[in-house]
């Protein structure tokens, strides 16, 4: 939605004034919590910044979620008691599994229609992963032994870890290389399986590693657990970075697009989040465009952000705060010229719904990203705001919310 923003003296001020020293201050972590669940995980994300999921209602139903463009959406399989999505490809198909009378079958959502995935002979199966080609990956049950399955071209074929006595293959990039998890004399661990062999991945000093994620480059993400404490961990270039939501007693890295923005889960207080996480790029990984730069109205990139509301064009301060629900207007530098990717905005730790982004009329350089103030956002005279583009974080400027 596009509306004739008005841009008075003041915008043009903070827009000279900021635009040269202004930048991204590193990793950021954003939460991600269904709108009134009690806990939410976060599974998957593709190259647009489409993250999908699943999250238990109010009623200890668990239903799967799509977050795009900061807003939410259930997907239910008809007639299911439960569903997860644990997978979306660049077009936006969707796979995971469900339960009906007690059974767990796997699922692919893909233009509005529902198909059962469902391993021959199986007692059990659900879809773990779909990559850009369309191959589906999974695992099913036989007398309680796991198997991972590959189905491609309409045909089946089974992926065993060799000696193992149960494997789970999770995730599959658009190269065909594959990642999951299998055990062995009661220790689990993880594995990447390219051009038929099998690798183990194992971080050093943990008790029970998994690799849950792998994009286009080959990074591969996933979880350790080194002295009772489970981490997220990036495994890129044979090097492993661990990865901990601050503050959290568990975190989880499961999926990683290759802009670098990785999604995964923590607990704090015994309550289990999603979290998006920006700005974690591999150390050999250096191109790209420069971060995105919010403005703010003292020219500094920190302090009160150039962010009016849409309806009065006057800044969303403290003695003006903004109140959910309501349109406001960002204004920041560094959109590429071209690009499809929609800038991703951040208030409070939420993710705002994004309603339009491009330049803003009458300013060249300048650009504008208006949103939705996210419900659930925790009230105050400086709120955080971020944005981030392309796989980079900006700086944080704040605004006023009552």
């Amino acid at each position: 939605m596009r509306r004739p923003w008005k841009l008075y003296s003041l915008a043009l001020g903070f827009f000279l004034s900021a635009t040269s020293n202004v930048l991204g201050q590193g990793p950021t972590f954003t939460t991600i919590d269904f709108p009134g669940a009690t806990s939410t995980l976060a599974w998957a994300i593709n190259a647009r910044g489409d993250i999908v999921g699943a999250y238990v209602s109010s009623d200890n139903s668990t239903h799967g979620f799509l977050l795009r463009g900061g807003q939410y959406s259930t997907i239910d399989f008809p007639d299911a008691t439960s569903t997860q999505v644990f997978t979306i490809n660049p077009r936006g198909d969707v796979g995971g599994v469900y339960t009906s009378d007690g059974v767990n079958h796997g699922f692919v959502l893909s233009g509005g229609q529902f198909t059962k995935i469902d391993f021959p002979g199986a007692d059990s199966a659900e879809v773990g992963a779909i990559n850009s080609r369309g191959d589906i990956l999974g695992d099913y049950t036989i007398a309680g032994t796991r198997h991972g399955f590959l189905l491609g071209g309409g045909q089946f074929s089974a992926i065993d870890f060799p000696g193992a006595a149960n494997t789970s293959p999770v995730a599959i990039n658009p190269q065909g290389d594959i990642v999951g998890g299998y055990n062995t004399a009661g220790v689990f661990h993880g594995f990447l399986l390219s051009d038929g062999d099998f690798t183990s991945i194992d971080v050093s000093g943990a008790t029970r590693t998994g690799a849950n994620g792998i994009n286009a480059r080959g990074d591969i993400a996933g979880r350790y657990i080194a002295d009772g404490v489970s981490h997220g961990f990036l495994l890129s270039g044979g090097q492993f970075s661990t990865i901990d939501f601050p503050g959290a007693t568990f975190t989880s890295a499961d999926a990683m697009n290759a802009g670098g923005d990785m999604v995964g889960r923590y607990i704090i207080g015994g309550v289990t989040h999603g979290y998006l996480l920006v700005g974690f790029q591999p150390s050999c990984v250096t191109s790209g465009p420069p971060a995105p730069a919010l403005l703010s109205l003292s020219g500094d990139g920190h302090g009160q952000g150039a962010i009016q509301h849409a309806n009065t064009y006057q800044v969303a301060s403290s003695s003006n705060p903004a109140v959910s629900g309501e349109i406001l207007v960002v204004y920041f530098t560094g959109l590429v010229n071209g690009s499809v990717a929609q800038p991703q905005v951040s208030v409070g730790g939420r993710i705002a719904e994004v309603l339009f982004s491009g330049s803003t009329p009458g300013y060249a350089g300048l650009d504008q990203v208006n949103v939705r103030v996210p419900s659930g956002v925790a009230l105050g005279p400086a709120v955080a705001v971020r944005l981030t583009y392309l796989g980079r974080t900006s700086n944080e400027v704040s605004i006023g919310v009552r």
